[in-house]
């Protein structure tokens, strides 16, 4: 056999031992990242629903003074800053989850 072709049989019988398991472990994170992030997405969005609702109760007039200094405003960023912060961490892990 040709050296070339031995090389070739190598190099092959290596990347066909490889491939199921990155492309598994590929699929893997992706697929946990996916569920994750749609999981994290209706929770905040249910629990960010659920705290402005919670301001229903409030007098009108105090919800004026609040709506004035801004803290419908200030629930939903902290609630953007979260979320891209529990973002940051799914990537992370999921180029962990690769990178193994």
């Amino acid at each position: 056999m040709p050296l070339p072709a031995v090389i070739g049989a190598a190099i092959w019988t290596a990347l066909g031992a490889a491939l199921p398991t990155l492309i598994g472990r590929i699929l893997l994170a992706l697929g946990l990242t996916a569920i994750s992030y749609t999981g994290i997405d209706l929770l905040f969005q249910d629990g960010l629903q659920w705290v402005l609702s919670r301001f229903g109760a409030v007098d009108q007039q105090v919800w004026s003074i609040l709506k004035f200094l801004g803290i419908e405003g200030f629930i939903k960023v902290h609630s953007a800053v979260f979320i891209s912060i529990a973002t940051l961490i799914m990537a992370e892990r999921f180029i962990r989850m690769v990178s193994k």
